[in-house]
């Protein structure tokens, strides 16, 4: 066993520091040991080294009760940037955000067919690139223009070492490669991760206001390309041996017809298919997603049944993981919140096992993935930070 160095005491000590930081942009020295229990001394000491290597300021001083008034330290936002790339059935969304994750720019880049789906996400990083060579006005600095790092997420399981999507959601989204596009252009720290963990992450953190630092949560989520899960211990995703826990898609689910999968009631291509049944002609997916956001006859008859099977496998996830909380986030191509709120009723009235687990609910919004990554990415930044 290697011994604990003084150095890395140092590094976790500095990664645990920064991190408030970019949950909360501005810190005094008492208030950062109160919420750390690091010392005094050694919070002044990684105070410095941030404030040399140009991360946070001294922002002002706080009025004194008699003693030395206390120093208020500041974030420098814009001292490097990180952006995000959303792969997803119709295209890319992305964005550009400073190290507190403020978001200076972002959009989106319908998917081409006519093209590589390579091509359309190497158009995508040539974008966020001139965007990144525009930032910082009139300011000279380098590092106002910094790229810290590029994360993507994926509606699949990435396999790292052969830059493969395996099980993606669709067959378009397995031919990408990211690593291969997008060092064409970028040489410095790339992350990918699946869009429901990047999503998880966010949601539970910022946007329903459960700190995931304790126990265990269940995060479920059924987006424009399918659905999701994440299982989080003790406030970190939990991959599993392969890499890819959380695949749900493959929960067995009771019918009208007898039983199928989760996957195939709820997944949106089916839907499309099963909506083509009903009209007498098969929808393109923009058009299926106008159809529910209108409320149209065709799929709103397809909502109860995706209610009931997202329910009976919720129910199922909560006797064989015996969560502390469980969340469900949705807007289901648009169906909308309701999805997670009428899933919740539906769990309200089924068994004891889920009387004393709390089932929160989020819309699911969009701009949840990106944010997602970008927490990723500041935490990954943070932990590598040397002073």
């Amino acid at each position: 066993m290697k011994p604990t160095r003084t150095e890395d005491l140092r590094q976790e000590k500095t990664f645990t520091i920064l991190n408030l930081f970019m949950e909360r942009g501005e810190w005094t020295r008492r208030e950062l040991q109160d919420a750390t229990r690091i010392s005094y001394g050694t919070i002044a000491i990684v105070l410095g080294g941030l404030k040399r290597a140009g991360i946070i300021e001294l922002e002002s001083l706080d009025e004194s009760n008699g003693g030395r008034r206390a120093g208020r330290y500041r974030l420098v936002a814009r001292y490097g940037l990180f952006a995000q790339i959303e792969v997803r059935t119709e295209g890319f969304a992305w964005s550009v955000r400073d190290i507190s994750g403020s978001e200076l720019a972002g959009g989106e880049i319908s998917d081409d067919e006519e093209r590589s789906i390579n091509v359309c996400l190497e158009t995508t990083v040539t974008t966020i690139m001139e965007i990144i060579e525009r930032t910082g006005g009139d300011d000279e600095s380098t590092d106002r223009k910094k790229l810290l790092g590029i994360g993507v997420s994926l509606p699949g399981h990435y396999q790292h070492k052969s830059d493969l999507v395996l099980v993606p959601s669709t067959p378009r989204i397995g031919e990408i490669r990211v690593m291969a596009t997008i060092r064409r252009h970028f040489a410095g720290p790339v992350s990918v991760e699946s869009d429901v963990n990047a999503a998880a992450l966010y949601d539970l953190e910022r946007v329903i206001g459960v700190r995931a630092v304790n126990g265990t949560i269940l995060y479920l989520t059924v987006t424009s390309d399918g659905v999701g899960s994440t299982l989080l211990l003790d406030g970190g995703i939990h991959y599993g041996a392969n890499g890819h826990a959380g695949e749900v898609h493959m929960l067995p689910v009771r019918t009208a017809n007898g039983y199928s999968t989760l996957g195939e009631v709820i997944d949106p291509d089916v839907s499309v298919l099963r909506v083509g049944g009903a009209i007498g002609r098969e929808p393109s997916f923009h058009q299926f997603r106008e159809m529910i956001s209108t409320g149209h006859s065709a799929t709103e008859a397809l909502y109860p049944d995706i209610v009931e099977a997202f329910t009976q496998a919720v129910f199922l996830l909560d006797n064989v993981l015996d969560p502390d909380c469980i969340v469900i986030a949705g807007v289901y191509c648009r169906y909308g919140p309701r999805l997670a709120r009428d899933v919740a009723r539906g769990l309200a009235g089924t068994a004891v096992a889920m009387e004393k687990v709390p089932v929160l609910q989020s819309d699911g919004s969009d701009g949840l993935v990106r944010a997602g990554l970008w927490r990723l990415q500041a935490r990954d930044w943070a932990r590598s930070v040397r002073l």
